[in-house]
């Protein structure tokens, strides 16, 4: 499964260096949030090994296309030469993010369940659709 996904972050690096160019900031944003509430509803068709292979395909193209797409907005936003200090930033956030979500849902798993836990992840990540009006990204020069 591992190496399923390492081919969907291949391929999904393919897919972005193809479209990113063609398609504005402001709409990479809504499809990174479109596109990850997709990936987060595949996980409750996580069944069997087949579908293990599939989810985990798709969601690996998903990732990575959001990961590029969040890091080249981040990269347009940021002050002049303070590109490193943001992305180490940006990283940090991020890999806390994934720690305390790991954490946090581990509780919630205990709680809530298989299902409900995959259904909350689709709605918190819909939630950030509230969020992009604060996402001012500078027109392309």
């Amino acid at each position: 499964i591992d190496t399923i996904g390492s081919v969907g972050f291949v391929v999904g690096t393919l897919l972005y260096g193809v479209f990113s160019k063609k398609i504005s900031y402001d709409s990479l944003l809504r499809w990174i949030i479109v596109t990850g509430v997709i990936g987060n509803l595949l996980y409750l068709f996580f069944n069997d090994a087949t579908s293990a292979f599939v989810v985990t395909s798709i969601s690996s193209v998903i990732s990575v296309v959001s990961f590029l797409g969040i890091l080249t907005v981040a990269a347009r936003v940021c002050p002049k030469n303070a590109e490193g200090t943001i992305f180490a930033v940006l990283m940090s956030v991020m890999n806390f993010g994934q720690e305390l979500g790991s954490v946090i849902g581990a509780k919630c798993y205990e709680y809530v369940g298989y299902f409900w836990l995959v259904v909350i992840a689709a709605v918190f990540t819909a939630a950030m659709w509230l969020l992009l009006p604060l996402a001012k990204v500078k027109a392309q020069t």
